[in-house]
C-alpha cells in the first residue's frame, strides 16, 4: 500500500491542492481552511503550510505556521539562526486530523505512528526547533498524540449541544441567565445579523475600545482593515451579530461556522451597555441562529483561568464541557536549550521567573 508525505504552502500554486485535500476530510473545521490560515499568517508575519500524509485511502492533514527564529529580539547574533524556524498551529483549534479508511482502529494504530515519524523527519530536515499545537476539543484529535509524550490537558471549554430542541436548550440555561435574557427582551434590546462593510467597521471600533479598556495585548488589536478583509473573504464561514438599544450598538460578536460546528471569534461590549445584560441576549440569539441552520455544536470556548468570570458566564448557557489539550515537541533539543539560555540571559535582572508551562519558553514575554 503506497504512502506519501508532502508539505504544501498556502501562498503558492499548491494552494488549490490544499483546498482539495481539506475538502476531502469529512470532519474538517473552519480552522483547517486555507483562506483563514492565510489571513492569520499574514497578520502574524509567518508562512502557512499544510502537512498532507496519505497511506492508501487514509489521510492525515495538519495546518501549521512556520516562524523564523532569527527575528527573535533577544538574539545576539540573529544571522546564526537564519536557517532555523519553529512551528505553531494557526489561530483557533487545530493539530493533525485524520480520516481513516473504513474507520478502522487497526488502520488508525498503524497510520498515526507513521505520520508522526514522517513529520519529525521533516522538522529535522528543515531545522525546525520546536512544535506547538492547540488541539481541537470537538474533533478530539488529542487521542492519538499521546504517542509522543507531548500531550497536555490545559483547560475545559463550554459547548452547547444543538441537537436538543430549543426548549431543552432553554431549560439548560441557569435561572439567572433566563431572567437576564427576558429582561433584555422586555427592554427592547434586539440582536441583528449584520455583515455589511459598514457593520464590520462599526463592530471593529467597538471591539478596539473594549480591548483598550481591558488593556489587552497588542496581538488582539486586529486592524479595522484586516477585519474588514477577513469578513469579505470569508463571509461564507464568518457571521457578525450586533445588539441594538434603539439605534445604538451596545454589544456584538462574530462567529466562525463550518461542517456542523459554530465557534466564537470576537466579542465586544460598549463602555456603558446599560442594565439589560446585552451579552446574555446576544449569545442566546446566536444559539437559536445556529440551531435553526442545522449546526450540531456551538463551541463557546473557555475562560482565561480556571473558573474565572468568563468561564462562569459561559456556563450559564450549558453545563456540557470538553477538555482542551495542547501538544508540544522539541525536535532539535540542543538548539532549543541554546535559545532558552540566551533568552534567560536577556531578561532584566529584576524579573524572577517562576516555573512556566509556556512553550516554547524562549517566546514567552514576561509580564
Amino acid at each position: 500500500m503506497s504512502t506519501s508525505f508532502k508539505v504544501l504552502t498556502a501562498d503558492t500554486d499548491q494552494g488549490e491542492i490544499w483546498d482539495a485535500v481539506v475538502a476531502g476530510i469529512d470532519r474538517c473545521d473552519v480552522y483547517f481552511h486555507r483562506s483563514l490560515c492565510q489571513a492569520f499568517a499574514a497578520y502574524e508575519g509567518c508562512v502557512a503550510r499544510l502537512a498532507h500524509f496519505r497511506h492508501g485511502d487514509s489521510v492525515i492533514v495538519y495546518p501549521f505556521f512556520q516562524r523564523r527564529i532569527a527575528s527573535l529580539p533577544f538574539l545576539q547574533s540573529p544571522q546564526d539562526w537564519n536557517d532555523y524556524s519553529d512551528i505553531v498551529s494557526p489561530y483557533g483549534y487545530g493539530g493533525p486530523l485524520a480520516q481513516i479508511a473504513a474507520d478502522s482502529e487497526e488502520e488508525s494504530g498503524r497510520i498515526w505512528p507513521e505520520f508522526l515519524e514522517a513529520f519529525h523527519a521533516y522538522c529535522l530536515d528543515h531545522n525546525i526547533v520546536s512544535e506547538f499545537a492547540r488541539l481541537h476539543p470537538y474533533l478530539q484529535n488529542h487521542r492519538h498524540l499521546d504517542l509522543s509524550n507531548g500531550l497536555e490537558r490545559r483547560s475545559t471549554i463550554v459547548t452547547v449541544d444543538l441537537s436538543q430542541s430549543e426548549e431543552e436548550i432553554w431549560r439548560g440555561f441557569t435561572k439567572e441567565n433566563r431572567k437576564k435574557i427576558g429582561r433584555a427582551q422586555a427592554n427592547g434590546l434586539r440582536v441583528e445579523e449584520a455583515n455589511s462593510p459598514a457593520d464590520v467597521q462599526l463592530f471593529s471600533r467597538l471591539y478596539h475600545l473594549n480591548m483598550q479598556r481591558l488593556q489587552a495585548r497588542d496581538w488582539y488589536m486586529f486592524p479595522e482593515s484586516w477585519l474588514s478583509d477577513l469578513h469579505a473573504r470569508f463571509s461564507e464561514h464568518l457571521t457578525l451579530f450586533l445588539v441594538f438599544e434603539g439605534d445604538r450598538v451596545i454589544a456584538g460578536g462574530s462567529m466562525f461556522h463550518m461542517n456542523g460546528l459554530v465557534s466564537n471569534f470576537l466579542s465586544a461590549t460598549a463602555e456603558d451597555p446599560g442594565q439589560c445584560s446585552p451579552n446574555n441576549l446576544l449569545f442566546y440569539e446566536i444559539i437559536r441562529w445556529a440551531k435553526r441552520r442545522g449546526y450540531r455544536w456551538y463551541n463557546m470556548g473557555g475562560g482565561y483561568r480556571t473558573n474565572d468570570g468568563v468561564m462562569r458566564f459561559k456556563q450559564n448557557f450549558s453545563q456540557h464541557t470538553e477538555d482542551f489539550y495542547t501538544y508540544q515537541k522539541v525536535h532539535l533539543p540542543q538548539a532549543y536549550e541554546a535559545l532558552v539560555q540566551e533568552w534567560r540571559q536577556a531578561l532584566p535582572s529584576t524579573i524572577e521567573l517562576e516555573e512556566s508551562k509556556y512553550f516554547p519558553l524562549y517566546r514567552m514575554i514576561p509580564q
